[in-house]
């Protein structure tokens, strides 16, 4: 064997030595760093839902506070005024509020008055949970931690989750003696959660855990959460995208809804494209410069 062909050998034997050593570093060290990345942007991306979520509830607590702190409303708890009714109790308060619900409790746990709404169809709505004649006095929607503070969360009702809101019935001061309870409720239903997908530019849907049949993945799901993790990842659609679940909890504090949101793995797509770009491009510089040195 010629003196020429043992150094093309050795420089061919450093080449592939060297082009294995990248790779490796760049698939075990380097493309780690990718995966880790896009698991952190997508656990913001279902974090920006859950907030989507929540910036609901605040508002529909705010809408509230305008009611709740209102010396006509202070005054109807009193006499149950027709006026009162005929001037606010119409359907234009739950479509311009866009709120499903408005019940309002004395403070025996009395349902004083109650009504619901369906939006889509403007048809009047029972909620059995709030239809009278009074609820459980250890409600948490009665279970306010001082004379101005809100309860809010989710609750689940026969026509699905709901977002609800309660403050104390005060005067225009937010003064007591408090004169009961407002509740005001929007339901969250499949229409809901797709405005709040769209908005956070998030494929994400919710499922609500009692009183259903979940699919088997998502059992596994929440058995995980219940267990004490904050976030359940999966891969899906073979490799492609990511899914995660969490849990809402309702006012209550007990599971409530299932999230579950799929991201696209866009990152460690372009970390392949990218090694594999780097892979290529060692092997031709390789071939490059023994050629070079062959001639």
């Amino acid at each position: 064997m010629s003196v020429r062909v043992k150094i093309l050998l050795v420089v061919a034997g450093v080449f592939a030595a060297y082009i294995g050593v990248t790779y490796s570093v760049q698939r075990y060290i380097v493309f780690p760093s990718f995966a880790a990345l896009e698991r952190d942007d997508a656990a913001a991306n279902q974090g920006r839902c859950i907030e989507a979520i929540h910036r609901e509830i605040e508002l529909l607590s705010f809408h509230l506070s305008d009611w709740s702190s209102w010396n006509d409303t202070y005054q109807f708890m009193v006499d149950q005024s027709e006026a009162y009714k005929q001037a606010n109790l119409v359907p234009t308060m739950y479509t311009n509020n866009h709120i499903n619900l408005v019940c309002f409790i004395n403070p025996e746990a009395q349902v004083v008055w109650t009504g619901a709404y369906d939006l889509a169809t403007e048809e009047p709505l029972t909620i059995a949970e709030f239809a009278g004649p009074a609820i459980a006095p250890q409600h948490p929607l009665l279970k306010q931690p001082d004379l101005t503070s809100p309860v809010d969360g989710v609750i689940l009702t026969e026509h699905g989750p709901m977002l609800v809101a309660s403050r104390r019935i005060l005067n225009n001061e937010n003064e007591g003696p408090a004169r009961g309870t407002l509740i005001m409720g929007k339901l969250l239903n499949a229409e809901q959660a797709a405005g709040i997908a769209q908005r956070t530019h998030v494929d994400m849907d919710l499922l609500a855990i009692p009183g259903q049949v979940l699919p088997p993945d998502a059992q596994e799901a929440v058995a995980e959460l219940s267990g004490g993790v904050p976030l359940v990842v999966r891969e899906s659609d073979q490799g492609q995208v990511l899914q995660l679940r969490s849990i809402i909890a309702g006012v209550d504090g007990k599971p409530a809804l299932l999230m579950t949101t799929r991201i696209p793995r866009n990152i460690t797509a372009r970390g392949e494209t990218a090694m594999r770009i780097a892979a290529i491009s060692d092997a031709s510089a390789g071939v490059a410069i023994l050629l070079l040195m062959w001639v």
